[in-house]
């Protein structure tokens, strides 16, 4: 740092000299305006927002006419440039800003807002950044964007009355299979894993979501209604979920999804071995042998059902 430095930061109450990595790169009388001082000072850093507010106060004290620009060494990056519009807000403001920077691209900063109240409130803040960064030489650009707004997707009546029918349908159609076995409990984590794998493969568009959901609107009403048509022809205690059964359990009833089949044949008779785990994780193995209600027909289904 030259003398001509020292001896300007000491004119302006600037005692902490060495904290400052600045110098005068030209300082002139102007040509045009004989009483106004033009300086160029070169700074081998980006500021740090405190010494930059402290070099501020201190050129406010000035009394006679100048122009200043600045030059860096080092140019700022892009993280120079979030980290002093932090400090700058918080600073003036005494509270941190609510919109969202998008500092991705090295050219310029992207300020987002949720909505154009947002923007109306912040878009002179960003407005005196915008010079203040004129100010510092800072060769960056600011773009301001509004968040766009969700469009609701409605689905006709029409349609709603087909996806109701066929979830119906094929709701009534699970809860009979269910009914035909019985439950022996497995250990959770044994399925845990097929379930994420399961949810990370789906990808409902709208339709799907609504089919989802009056499936199992639809799935409720049918399975009340074989849980009645169970409890004629035997003694079924309810259970909401498979972790609620224990080796004193009974007979139950309770819904779960097939995960695994397997069929075994003993010459005309056949066993059928299901995997089955619940929406809570839970999960059983259950196996029921052919009679009157579960015919070739059924067991074929079922085997359909292992190779899924």
């Amino acid at each position: 740092m030259t003398e001509k430095m020292v001896s300007f930061l000491k004119h302006i109450f600037i005692e902490n000299i060495d904290d400052f990595d600045i110098d005068f790169e030209m300082v002139s009388r102007d040509r045009f305006k004989r009483d106004q001082i033009n300086m160029v000072i070169v700074k081998k850093t980006p500021w740090k927002y405190h010494l930059l507010r402290q070099f501020q106060d201190g050129l406010n004290t000035i009394e006679y006419p100048y122009l200043l620009r600045f030059s860096y060494i080092v140019r700022p990056t892009m993280d120079d440039l979030v980290k002093l519009l932090d400090d700058w807000y918080q600073t003036l403001y005494h509270i941190p800003h609510n919109f969202e920077l998008d500092a991705t691209n090295e050219s310029f900063l992207k300020v987002i807002y949720e909505n154009e109240a947002e923007k109306a409130q912040y878009g002179q803040i960003i407005k005196d950044f915008k010079d203040f960064l004129d100010f510092l030489n800072y060769e960056f650009s600011i773009v301001e964007e509004v968040k766009p707004e969700e469009k609701e997707v409605k689905i006709s009546e029409s349609e709603m009355r087909k996806i109701v029918k066929k979830a119906e349908k094929e709701a009534e159609q699970l809860i009979e299979e269910e009914s035909l076995l019985t439950r022996q409990v497995i250990e959770r984590s044994d399925v845990e894993q097929l379930i994420e794998t399961e949810k990370l493969q789906l990808n409902e568009s709208t339709e799907e979501a609504m089919l989802k959901l009056a499936k199992q609107n639809a799935k409720e009403m049918a399975r009340d209604r074989e849980r009645a048509r169970l409890n004629k022809r035997g003694n079924y205690e309810p259970v909401e979920s498979i972790d609620d059964i224990n080796k004193n359990s009974g007979n139950v009833d309770f819904s779960a999804k097939v995960f695994s089949v397997e069929v075994n044949e003993y010459g005309d008779r056949k066993r059928i071995n299901l995997g089955l785990f619940d929406d809570a994780g839970g999960a059983v193995y259950a196996n029921a042998y052919q009679n009157t209600s579960i015919n070739d027909e059924l067991v074929t289904e079922m085997k359909k059902w292992g190779t899924n």
